[in-house]
């Protein structure tokens, strides 16, 4: 984010668990940010485009082109697991 958070005044209402509890999701400043629990440093994540569909589970995205369907892994484009 650049700036120091006080933790008296997170810049969100809620949070999901990702990589199995080791880092948390969130929305905020119009962004889509998962920060580590054990180092807290935060990586903002590529929004999906307005024609794209994340999956369930997170690892894949869905979309449209051209009249096709094709998917995505996320992994690969974010280096690691998610």
């Amino acid at each position: 984010m650049g700036k120091q958070i006080r933790t008296d005044r997170l810049p969100f209402n809620s949070f999901e668990f990702v990589e199995n509890g080791a880092a948390i999701r969130f929305g905020a400043e119009g962004q889509r940010w998962t920060c580590d629990l054990s180092s807290y440093k935060c990586r903002k994540e590529k929004l999906p485009s307005v024609n794209e569909e994340v999956s369930p589970d997170r690892n894949s995205v869905a979309f449209v082109k051209d009249y096709n369907l094709y998917v995505r892994d996320r992994l690969h484009e974010q280096g690691g697991e998610s």
